[in-house]
């Protein structure tokens, strides 16, 4: 249980004057700002049909867990303008009630001069990977995190990776690009029986622009992969950051880019390169044993690692990801040693590729082609 005081609440009371909740009172949990939550109220009490119920907004950043909330036991109803994954994740995990239509999308309100114009660009979590990605760290950025994953499912590691790698600046350092989009409304389990909610889940539906969702539909990546493939695109594009930026611009200065830009564009192999090498060293074999027993304690998992290191090279993509996710049932990425030592290897290999890259491309490269 997360306690109230680490996550950044504000409470706000709409189309009503109680300055609590009451039994007619509906709560939202949103990582919404003030402005955007009184533009949806306003847009719910002017549609047809009864006057909407009191509207408690509990307002979220848009990087907290609204489960930190939920298990709080505070009280709420509706979640909306949570990111499709946050939601399917939340319905996997039993937060969500399960029936019919409780879980679907509708219009963002946005007008001009609001907090969410298109100067300042949607608020982090309210994007789809359409939008742009937002700005930040895959690896401590919740919205950002399901906007990698959700485009490596669709596209492929090496599709998204060429595309993130070869882009100066990169996506992930500067805002993403405003859209009104759509944006998830689900019922929490539990309280959407009462008719108020009931009610307004029927109001809001009445303006979706899409049928009611199946959560199992399209379901996203599991935890464990999202938090792998942001860990791969964290480490070779943000920790490599300075090398990459400075391939990138060599590369814009060359005549013969071509070869450069595909090596660039070239996900990290596996197995690392610093187990092939000890691999193909027969007098420093026996390490790799010491070393898959210092990563993980479970030994199905370290046979799965030592077996997988066996294997011809590969570059990582989806399947790669997938299988380093449910290894041991799960036990190898839960390991407190292995992302550590997985960052360490792609942030050294790609360091060494952009290295390589400007070394052979830069300035002094004809001068020392020369002297060799």
């Amino acid at each position: 249980m997360v306690p109230l005081s680490v996550l950044s609440v504000a409470v706000l009371v709409v189309s009503g004057c109680s300055d609590g909740p009451s039994t007619s009172t509906v709560v939202i949990a949103t990582p919404w700002d003030r402005e955007t939550c009184r533009q949806c109220s306003g847009r719910l009490a002017e549609a047809p049909g009864d006057p909407p119920p009191s509207l408690r907004w509990i307002r979220l950043d848009p990087w907290d867990d609204p489960a930190h909330l939920l298990d709080a036991g505070v009280s709420v109803d509706l979640l909306v303008g949570w990111p499709a994954a946050t939601l399917d994740d939340l319905g996997r995990r039993g937060f969500l009630d399960p029936s019919e239509g409780s879980l679907f999308f509708l219009d963002r309100p946005q007008s001009p001069g609001s907090a969410v114009d298109a100067a300042a660009g949607l608020p982090i979590g309210q994007q789809t990977p359409d939008a742009g990605l937002v700005q930040g760290d895959p690896r401590i950025n919740p919205a950002l995190r399901d906007q990698v994953a959700s485009l490596l499912r669709r596209e492929g590691v090496g599709g998204v990776y060429a595309g993130l790698v070869a882009t100066d600046p990169s996506p992930l350092d500067r805002p993403g690009e405003s859209e009104a989009g759509r944006v998830g409304v689900a019922a929490v389990a539990g309280p959407s029986s009462r008719p108020e909610v009931r009610s307004l889940l029927d109001r809001l539906r009445r303006r979706s622009i899409a049928e009611p969702r199946d959560p199992g539909r399209d379901a996203p990546p599991a935890p464990e992969v999202r938090v792998l493939a942001a860990e791969l695109i964290g480490a070779t594009l943000r920790d490599a950051g300075p090398e990459r930026r400075e391939a990138l611009a060599i590369l814009a200065r060359s005549a013969d880019a071509g070869p450069g830009r595909a090596l660039l564009a070239e996900p990290p192999p596996w197995p690392p390169d610093s187990i092939r090498r000890l691999g193909e060293d027969p007098d420093r074999r026996p390490m790799l044993d010491t070393l898959a027993a210092a990563l993980v304690d479970d030994p199905g998992s370290r046979d799965w690692l030592l077996e997988s290191w066996q294997g011809p090279p590969r570059p990582v993509d989806q399947a790669l990801l997938e299988a380093l996710a449910t290894a041991g049932d799960g036990r190898l990425i839960r390991s407190s040693r292995v992302l550590p030592w997985l960052r360490a290897e792609w942030t050294a290999w790609a360091r060494q590729r952009f290295t390589q890259i400007a070394r052979e491309l830069g300035p002094d490269a004809d001068a020392e082609e020369a002297a060799r």
